[in-house]
């Protein structure tokens, strides 16, 4: 995973990655961090409702885990 990530410049973005990414930046950036994330990825145009597929993606895993 790429500590300089852009997202505006990933051609490939998937929900996978972007989950991932909103993981690191909770954990270096806390919640602000996560939430201004979380804020470009709702925005962002051309790739669904990112935002909402990412968050069933960690609740799915999550209840996986359990």
């Amino acid at each position: 995973m790429s500590y300089n990530w852009d997202l505006s410049r990933d051609d490939r973005l998937c929900v996978w990655e972007a989950t991932q990414q909103l993981i690191k930046r909770l954990g270096t950036d806390g919640e602000d961090g996560a939430a201004a994330l979380l804020l470009q990825l709702k925005n962002l145009s051309g790739h669904g409702d990112l935002a909402a597929n990412c968050r069933a993606l960690a609740y799915c895993l999550y209840n996986h885990c359990e």
